[in-house]
């Protein structure tokens, strides 16, 4: 099996630094989406689909984000559906990781409120 010789190498106490097929595929495809990223302008948000993203990527669902935000839980959902139309992407999570990647939202606005919630 070609996934156990870097094991093997190991094993033999050789050093293995080549990337194995799948993952220099995937480092390929991720530079790609890096290059493609930066060629396209940044989408914008709304203010109120910016704070659903926040609440979403500290971990809130959108009956949670409703509760927090005072507004009904489709409305939430249609936010989120809305920014992920305008970022062209279909899932919370991947909307999530492009607007981090553009700077929409950053890492501290996530840690900060995880560290003072």
């Amino acid at each position: 099996c070609k996934s156990l010789i870097p094991l093997a190498a190991i094993a033999k106490g050789k050093k293995w630094t080549t990337f194995t097929p799948p993952a220099a595929a995937l480092r390929r495809r991720y530079r790609g989406l890096i290059l493609h990223r930066r060629s396209q302008k940044v989408p914008s948000l709304t203010d109120r689909q910016r704070e659903c993203l926040l609440w979403v990527a500290r971990g809130k669902t959108a009956a949670e984000t409703a509760m927090i935000l005072e507004i009904s839980t489709e409305t939430v959902i249609q936010h989120l559906k809305m920014a992920r139309e305008r970022y062209q992407v279909h899932c919370k999570q991947s909307l999530v990781v492009a607007a981090l990647f553009d700077g929409l939202i950053g890492f501290a606005d996530i840690i900060r409120w995880r560290d003072t919630g």
